[in-house]
């Protein structure tokens, strides 16, 4: 009886503790951190803010996580081939998202891709902006001497500053946007403040971020590419100007040009440089500080969203003939030979008049022609009203009959064709590559006028 009442009890214990092994193994697994994560409390340093702030600088560009191109820091696709100082270049079957967004069909084909990446890399923005304040509050509560109150200041003032940047940009491009703050725990929130109310937010922002940076014109640790008290006064002219607050707008900037740390370089390509010992002069106020051969396999951080802007194939680049500048933009820039004055503004009535000159252009996809400058004939693409007047416009350039003077709905540049070719299709003759081997081409540098024919097959040539 002794024995199997003994036996019973080992064997209860065992069973107990082969219970508790298994709850306790099972707690320690479930409760094992996941691999290749970061944890919050690892971020819960200085380190750890710090890092946080500058994966908000990071947004200011593409990156992975959004895709590309309509996230480009320079807003290329938005504010400038939608415009008359650029055209979206390449080949039409390069990029027909860029197309749409030049032609203004928001909706059709891949034009919302682009949409959905700009929408994207501002909020990403926004979020880690926010992340960086809510994380920055913590580590001071829990470790009040991590941090001290200066930096902690500056770190604040510098998310405060990117957090308005981010929400400029999506205002600019969408008007009504919610706008987020650090304390927001429901982010499903209606763009229901109103468009003024937007930019209130945006300049209140501002404010606290000049307030919090101070009167420091060097940035933070001296590293270029941080936000100053006065790269936050500067925007803050900015986005009164585009609320029209001409007066404020001049106040600030006189404040900023008699009091900040900016001045005029010596010569203007000083400004536009590839030249490491010119970037960050005394004529930028903020700018994106990209890096290449960094460790990052792919390059997403060396201005990821400029990659398509280079000459086209056939150059040292190889690709990809995107962003190529209007005749119109050459116009605006042109002056008076008298006066030196912009004939934009002593001839308003003839400045935007004249047209490119016909030169053979190796590997542009397309004939490159004249073109008529202005939006008026690229917006004809669109509207049966304006189509005929366009293509009379185009005759005159051409000197062809107006049935046969058309352009190409693939590309911006007008094609001249001839009555033989009227029954080819424009969309064949516009992307119509040159042969360099062609020896039609052999006067390629000589001969330029200020018309062109296009030859059967789309090759280009000086008139005689």
């Amino acid at each position: 009886m002794k024995t199997s009442l003994r036996s019973r009890l080992v064997l209860g214990t065992a069973c107990f503790a082969l219970l508790g092994v298994i709850t306790y193994a099972c707690k320690n697994f479930l409760d094992t951190p996941a691999q290749g994560t970061l944890d919050q409390n690892a971020l819960l340093t200085h380190a750890g803010v710090e890092g946080s702030l500058i994966a908000t600088y990071r947004m200011l560009d593409c990156s992975e996580d959004v895709g590309s191109w309509g996230c480009a820091a320079s807003n290329w696709p938005f504010g400038d081939i939608t415009s008359d100082d650029a055209y979206k270049g390449s080949e039409a079957t390069d990029q027909p998202g860029a197309t749409q967004i030049e032609l203004y069909n928001w909706t059709t084909g891949q034009a919302p891709d682009y949409l959905d990446q700009k929408w994207s890399t501002v909020y990403e923005g926004v979020v880690r902006a926010n992340s960086t304040l809510r994380l920055l509050e913590q580590v001071r509560t829990a470790k009040p001497g991590e941090i001290s109150d200066a930096v902690a200041k500056a770190i604040a003032g510098e998310a405060l500053f990117l957090r308005a940047h981010y929400h400029f940009e999506a205002w600019r491009m969408w008007g009504n946007v919610p706008y987020y703050y650090e304390t927001d725990t429901d982010f499903r929130k209606p763009n229901d403040l109103g468009v003024d109310s937007v930019p209130k937010l945006i300049l209140k922002d501002l404010d606290s971020a000049i307030v919090l940076l101070g009167p420091s014109k060097t940035p933070r640790n001296g590293e270029a590419g941080r936000a100053t008290s006065w790269t936050a006064k500067a925007y803050r002219g900015r986005v009164q100007i585009y609320t029209k607050d001409f007066a404020g707008a001049l106040a600030t900037f006189n404040d900023v040009t008699a009091n900040g740390p900016y001045a005029l370089e010596t010569s203007f390509d000083h400004v536009w440089t590839g030249f490491q010992a010119l970037k960050n002069g005394k004529e930028t106020i903020f700018a994106f500080e990209a890096s290449s051969n960094d460790g990052e396999p792919s390059g997403w951080n060396a201005n990821w969203g400029e990659r398509l802007n280079f000459p086209h194939s056939g150059s040292p680049f190889g690709c990809c003939g995107f962003h190529q500048p209007s005749q119109n933009l050459l116009n605006f820039y042109a002056v008076d030979g008298v006066t030196g004055l912009p004939k934009a503004i002593v001839s308003p009535g003839t400045w935007n008049t004249r047209n490119a000159r016909q030169c053979p252009v190796q590997g542009l996809g397309f004939p490159y022609a004249g073109m008529d400058s202005g939006v008026g004939i690229r917006r004809a693409l669109q509207s049966q009203e304006e189509r005929p007047r366009a293509g009379q416009r185009l005759a005159e350039y051409c000197g062809l009959a107006g049935p046969t003077a058309e352009f190409s709905p693939h590309s911006p540049v007008p094609v001249c064709r001839s009555a033989v070719d009227a029954g080819r299709g424009i969309g064949q003759v516009g992307r119509q590559s040159r042969n360099r081997d062609d020896p039609r081409q052999s006067d390629q540098d000589a001969g330029c006028t200020d018309r062109a024919r296009v030859r059967r097959g789309g090759v280009s040539e000086p008139e005689d």
